[in-house]
C-alpha cells in the first residue's frame, strides 16, 4: 500500500515538473496568446458600441495591426498590460461610454506604432 502511494506521489510530482518545464518554455507564446484573447475582447466590445469616434472599418485595421504586433513579438509588456489593465478597468460595469473607447483607441494606437 504505502510502495503504490509512493509511485502516485512521484508521478504526480514529476507530471507537475514536467508541466511547469512547459510554461516556462512556452511562456512568450502563452502571453502573447493572453494578449491576443484580451484584444480580440476588446474588439468586440469597441464594435459593439454606438460611440465609437472612428469608423468601423479604421478600428478594425487598428486592431488588426494590433494583432500583427503581438505576433511578432514587437508589443512591449508595458503596452500590453496597460491595454489589458485600461480595458478591466472600463469594462467592469460591462459598458463602454465615448470617453473610455477614445482612451482604448489611443492605448491601441500607441502599442500598435
Amino acid at each position: 500500500m504505502k510502495k503504490g502511494l509512493s509511485i502516485a506521489a512521484l508521478v504526480i510530482i514529476v507530471v507537475v515538473i514536467i508541466g511547469f518545464i512547459l510554461i516556462m518554455v512556452n511562456k512568450d507564446r502563452l502571453v502573447n496568446m493572453a494578449v491576443t484573447r484580451a484584444v480580440d475582447s476588446i474588439e468586440t466590445a469597441t464594435l459593439k458600441s454606438d460611440q465609437l469616434p472612428i469608423s468601423k472599418e479604421q478600428a478594425e485595421a487598428l486592431f488588426d495591426r494590433t494583432r500583427q504586433k503581438i505576433k511578432a513579438g514587437e508589443m512591449s509588456q508595458e503596452k500590453a498590460r496597460e491595454l489589458i489593465n485600461r480595458f478591466r478597468e472600463f469594462y467592469d460595469d460591462k459598458k463602454l461610454d465615448s470617453e473610455e473607447i477614445q482612451k482604448l483607441i489611443d492605448t491601441l494606437e500607441s502599442a500598435a506604432k
